[in-house]
């Protein structure tokens, strides 16, 4: 799959109930296997099978948004096992 957003991420962006450069934002690696990509109705992290992600990140750290561009440094993933992940998913993290 080429790179997209999710509709309910661009609605949140957009109203801002995301805010790119202040809330905890994460990557988790997904197996396309037990994950189908749904665009149009997955909002929550919770939409992504336990099966379908492979490891998560930490929070992104040095998050920019020069030229309209979504920026942070570059997220290692180390000691992962399990599944081939063949995608990546930005998301929102939970409040603790």
């Amino acid at each position: 799959m080429a790179n997209a957003l999710y509709d309910k991420g661009r609605e949140k962006f957009l109203t801002g109930a995301i805010s790119w450069s202040s809330d905890d934002i994460k990557v988790v690696l997904v197996d396309a296997a037990d994950y189908t990509v749904n665009l149009s109705t997955h909002e929550f992290l919770s939409d992504v099978t336990s099966g379908g992600r492979v490891a998560t990140s930490g929070n992104l750290a040095s998050k920019t948004t020069t030229a309209g561009v979504a920026d942070a440094a570059d997220v290692t993933f180390s000691a992962v096992t399990g599944d081939v992940s063949e995608a990546l998913v930005i998301y929102k993290a939970p409040m603790p």
